[in-house]
This record gives structure tokens, sequence and C-alpha cells, in this order.
């Protein structure tokens, strides 16, 4: 699925075998953000990135979750899991940074791009369910205010939109 405007793209594939099937959360699902370790950039730490894509899903999340949490540190998947344990969630989302690029792209016409593998864990058994990965990508016409940390929302909004099961209450009125 590919969506485009004047300013970015986006782009969200998943991978997916036999025994993974996407899940369908509801809105009582139980759900726990890990927050990921902040990506490294030409061997320099990006500062808050990890911090910045939990805090980016937590979002996306509360717009169907009553029950979400997220990471407020960086942390492994075996931190994120047993915190998710402690808090007695169904699901653990981990993201994984794969790329974190930003660029002066009024200056050098390279835009910014932003790579994510999520993945959800049952908690019960501690195996991963679904993996996708999510990219975008900055606009060329940049007023030099983007950054990879912006382009978190509309990925991550679309991921959390893909899992969640719409439930429809049959009604007496049309």
């Amino acid at each position: 699925m590919t969506a485009v405007g004047c300013r970015s793209a986006y782009q969200m594939s998943s991978e997916s075998s036999p025994e993974m099937v996407r899940p369908e959360f509801q809105i009582k699902t139980r759900v726990y953000i890990g927050a990921p370790p902040d990506f490294i950039y030409k061997e320099e730490p990006v500062a808050r990135s990890g911090k910045h894509t939990a805090e980016a899903l937590w979002d996306a999340f509360r717009l169907f979750s009553r029950v979400c949490v997220a990471g407020r540190s960086p942390e492994t998947l075996d931190q994120a899991m047993e915190q998710a344990r402690k808090m007695r969630s169904e699901y653990l989302v981990y993201p994984v940074i794969i790329r974190w690029e930003e660029h002066r792209t009024e200056w050098t016409f390279i835009r910014d791009r932003l790579e994510l593998r999520l993945e959800v864990y049952r908690v019960a058994t501690g195996r991963v369910v679904y993996s996708t990965e999510v990219q975008a990508r900055g606009g060329m016409m940049s007023d030099g205010e983007d950054t990879p940390e912006m382009l978190l929302t509309d990925p991550c909004e679309k991921f959390v939109r893909s899992v969640y099961h719409e439930v429809v209450q049959p009604s007496a009125f049309p």
C-alpha cells in the first residue's frame, strides 16, 4: 500500500508465513509498546529516535485502545517483554528502527528517510505473531522544518488501523 502526497510518501509491506496471521485487536486489548534503542547513523546515535518512535506508536494506539502503555526509556526486546508481562498486556509491539536519515533537503536534495519493522508479540507465548515494515520518505519541497520524527505519524497510524478489528453494532435505525 502506498500513499503519496506533495510532501511525503509512505509505504507499508507485510511479512507473513502460514503461522503468522495479522492479529485483530479490540478496544479492550491490552498493548505494551516497547521503546527501541536510538538508531546509530554514521557511528553516532540519533538522539531520542527510539523515544520518538515509541511515542508515535502510542499516539496512534490511543485512537483505538483504552489500555496501551509505551516504554519510557530504551529497552531491549527481553526488557520490553518483561514489562509487558508485569502490566498484564496481551500483546507487545516492538519497533525496530532500520533507517533514520535526516538530511538538509533544501540544500542537498536528498530526502529524509525512515524505515521501521514493527513486530507484534503475543505476551503469553513470547512469540512473534505478526511483522510488517513501514517506510516514509520526506518531500523534495522541504522548508527545512521536516525531520524523520515528523514522518512517523502517518505510517504508525496506518499500521494501527490495520490491526484493529472494527466492531459494528447492529442498529434498528438505517
